[in-house]
């Protein structure tokens, strides 16, 4: 299972995929990244786990853009990998 949050507009994305995600964190997930766009270059930050992890990660390492996807996913197997994430930019 898995929750995907989009952006395109003039606020900064970045706030609203967080609020997004964390309105889908009840569901229980393993990992969570954001990928955005600013200024024709492609950023992505990823972590297992929580999205305050994602939330830390962004404050160590900030982003902004007007354009981004953000990505949740719940992994249903056995084996746990450090990161499972996939991140689909559509241009």
């Amino acid at each position: 299972m898995c929750g995907i949050v989009g952006y395109i507009g003039a606020k900064n994305t970045i706030p609203i995929l967080l609020e997004g995600l964390q309105r889908l964190e009840y569901r229980g997930y393993d990992s969570s990244g954001i990928a955005v766009v600013n200024h024709g270059e492609l950023s992505i930050r990823k972590t297992p786990g929580r999205i305050q992890n994602l939330r830390d990660l962004i404050i160590k390492e900030p982003l902004e853009a007007h354009l981004g996807i953000s990505h949740t996913l719940m992994v249903r197997s056995l084996i746990r990998m450090p990161i499972h994430i996939l991140m689909l930019l559509v241009a």
